[in-house]
């Protein structure tokens, strides 16, 4: 192996999560278990977290933010 810096291995990671692959759906799964735990989360006491197009959906949209997806 070789060493990596931080930065090589973020990129790393991000192009193995555009690929949306097994990685990704990790992470979509991993979003999703704190997603269904919490449907309506509601996180500073006055903002609350409705998934309009599903709770799947709304990890999917937000690993796309974190990646640069969209």
């Amino acid at each position: 192996y070789s060493p990596y810096t931080v930065k090589e291995v973020c990129k790393i990671l991000r192009d193995e999560l555009m690929k949306h692959g097994d990685l990704y759906n990790g992470f979509v799964s991993s979003i999703l278990s704190v997603l269904k735990e919490n449907s309506r989360y509601i996180g500073d006491g006055e903002t609350e977290i409705v998934a309009e197009y599903g709770e799947n959906q709304l990890a999917e949209e937000i690993l796309k933010r974190i990646i640069g997806e969209d």
